[in-house]
């Protein structure tokens, strides 16, 4: 995989080639492919002893791909991407040599997350896969911090894990485009909430998250100087499209939160970095937020001002009763599971049980959780708490490591936001939410002995030092004849 992330050309047809199987979209063929995929994953891990970290790149690429195996319904699991996170985490941490380093409190923030199992309904119809649903995303958390704990990584290995993110981002956007309303239809949209049929009649909510993942990474990318694709205009491209059909989803929160994100770093740069470049930066960041406005103007056009009303916060029954909703109802949901952990303290509700509770407790109907950290609370009680002090703990800890090389460690504040904003808006529906959130305890350093090929590249000065100091440290030491004075020759003599 590692050879196909390096190497423009290559990347460039693979891109292209998971385009076609947005066409084919046939679950059968593509249950297959998944499957192959995770067994190649497994393989390249092993034969390469992950030494490019290709355990996380695989879990980036099934983050996106699982969306997509979801939309064309597959015969792969619903979770796919968070299975593989455990399994590529754990694959990670037995094969990794001497580029990671062990943490005991991942380890101890799974087993908090266990007792609460006895909690389960058994009787409840499907109750196996609510808990698959529920516990997969904080088990893949604590795998994530143990594998990331300090692993070194540098620009190469960042602009190889976006690559891997967006290969299947292609897919997705065929797949919707091929399976949706028509751009001359549009003006008929009269919908002011979430909207399947322009979604690819899938979740709107997570298809917004994916698109819009994809455009910060690649907004990202355009700032920060990381080039993802060949021709710098098809990152454009391929932004400016994921930002419309985002709009289109008309689910707010996916669009939104790596913008968010983005402006936060982009504000963090410019107090760390007080330089002519950083400032130069800001015309970027001003061209990038007018190109924003105006896909949102053109969607707005072509939406008959829908979509204007939807970002105002009406909903379907505003004309009536003239109340707009900006949050969706979600900071009822948080309340509710905060009553729910008041109540049930030690242990919480069991995984998956505060949905049917929270229709008893005053919402309008049995719905799932919206937001991770309230819903971890309400289903593991005073566990589940001190899961999240832990997990606060080590990237408080870890905070003295972001002031050296700060272009890149942004890279793992950006998507720790993204991760962050998003599971308080769309939980942990996706695993590609968990594995941000899991990267912030990675550490960025720029060690030759990681270095792959592109790297070496990149990093010519730090590459042919480090060459120079391994060769010294094989050579042949010579002979000394008095300390601090080296012969000539390293040969000896007999006496």
């Amino acid at each position: 995989m590692i050879k196909i992330l390096e190497n423009d050309n290559k990347y460039l047809a693979a891109f292209f080639g998971f385009a076609i199987l947005g066409f084919i979209g046939n679950p059968l063929v593509l249950g297959i492919f998944a499957y192959v995929l995770v067994f190649i994953g497994l393989i390249d891990i092993f034969r390469n002893n992950n030494s490019s970290g290709e355990a996380h790149l695989y879990m980036g690429l099934f983050g996106t791909l699982e969306l997509f195996l979801r939309m064309a319904k597959s015969i792969s699991p619903h979770e796919i991407s968070k299975y593989t996170i455990i399994i590529f985490s754990l694959f990670g941490i037995f094969f990794t040599r001497n580029r990671r380093k062990p943490n005991g409190l991942g380890i101890f923030f799974i087993v908090l997350m266990l007792p609460s199992l006895v909690r389960v309904d058994t009787n409840m119809e499907m109750w196996f896969e609510i808990i698959m649903t529920t516990v997969l995303g904080p088990l893949g958390l604590g795998t994530l911090l143990i594998y990331f704990f300090r692993y070194e990584m540098n620009r190469i290995d960042i602009r190889n894990l976006i690559r891997a993110i967006l290969l299947p981002v292609s897919s997705i956007l065929v797949y919707i485009q091929t399976n949706t309303v028509a751009f001359d239809e549009l003006a008929d949209v009269s919908y002011v909430s979430s909207n399947f049929s322009l979604s690819g009649n899938f979740g709107p909510n997570q298809v917004s998250v994916i698109m819009g993942i994809s455009a910060g990474l690649l907004l990202y990318s355009l700032f920060f100087g990381i080039p993802i694709f060949k021709y710098r205009i098809m990152d454009m491209a391929i932004l400016g499209f994921c930002v419309f059909r985002g709009f289109l989803t008309f689910s707010r929160g996916g669009i939104s939160v790596p913008f968010i994100a983005f402006g936060f770093v982009v504000l963090l740069s410019f107090v760390r970095v007080r330089n002519l470049q950083a400032l130069k930066k800001g015309i970027y960041l001003i061209f990038g937020a007018l190109i924003f406005y105006l896909i949102f103007l053109l969607t707005n056009s072509l939406t008959g001002s829908a979509l204007e009303k939807r970002y105002s916060g009406e909903t379907g029954s505003s004309e009536k009763t003239g109340e707009k909703d900006i949050l969706s109802g979600r900071d009822q949901i948080m309340f509710i599971d905060l009553q729910i952990f008041a109540d049930n303290l030690l242990l919480g509700v069991g995984p998956g049980m505060a949905k049917p509770l929270r229709y008893y407790y005053g919402f309008a109907n049995s719905v799932s959780a919206h937001i991770e950290f309230s819903r971890i609370l309400a289903e593991h009680g005073l566990l589940g708490l001190l899961a999240i002090f832990i997990y606060t703990f080590i990237i408080v800890r870890k905070r003295n490591y972001w002031k050296a090389f700060p272009n890149e460690t942004f890279f793992l504040l950006f998507i720790w936001w993204i991760g962050f904003l998003n599971s308080n808006h769309n939980s942990f529906r996706l695993g590609l939410t968990v594995l941000f959130l899991g990267m912030i305890v990675a550490r960025i350093r720029i060690k030759p002995e990681y270095f792959t090929k592109q790297a070496r590249k990149v990093f010519p000065e730090e590459w042919k030092q480090y060459e120079i100091q391994n060769d010294r440290a094989l050579a042949p030491k010579t002979a000394e004849s008095d300390p601090g004075k080296r012969l000539e020759t390293n040969i000896t003599f007999p006496r």
